[in-house]
């Protein structure tokens, strides 16, 4: 992780002097689609020299469902472990959510409420065996 935020992931804009990374929970992203599909939970580690209010903006591409594809689902959102939002998404609209990190490293853990799921198995004739739950076209941190 470049800690000054030089250096983001593909997708993921922030401020230049936050660091951000995505560790773990996560696809490739997909330059010809312009999404990041997330797993059952998806990890952004976050660091910044001192406390600070952030926002969080996540748009949905496609949202993946016991029975398909749906448009709309929860997310809920956790710093540290300790739950900080429950957020309805819906498809093409941008979602804004709240997070406060103290200086240093923070975790931030999103989970979409519906779970993630195998298109394989959920969607005839996809031949994806990943498990996923979200498509993510914008990730984006911005201060408060």
């Amino acid at each position: 992780m470049d800690i000054h935020g030089s250096d983001l992931p593909p997708a993921v804009s922030a401020p230049a002097n936050l660091g951000v990374a995505l560790p773990a929970g996560w696809y490739d992203y997909e330059a010809e689609r312009g999404v990041r599909w997330m797993q059952d939970e998806g990890m952004l580690l976050l660091y910044s020299d001192t406390p600070r209010r952030l926002w969080l903006a996540l748009q949905p591409a496609s949202i993946l469902g016991p029975a398909g594809l749906v448009d709309h689902d929860r997310v809920s959102v956790a710093i540290e472990g300790a739950p900080v939002a429950i957020a309805d998404v819906r498809v093409g609209r941008v979602t804004l959510l709240p997070l406060a990190i103290a200086a240093g490293f923070s975790r931030v853990s999103l989970r979409l409420e519906g779970g993630a799921h195998v298109p394989a198995e959920v969607i005839a004739g996809s031949g994806d065996a990943r498990r996923v739950s979200l498509a993510l076209s914008k990730i984006e941190l911005s201060d408060e």
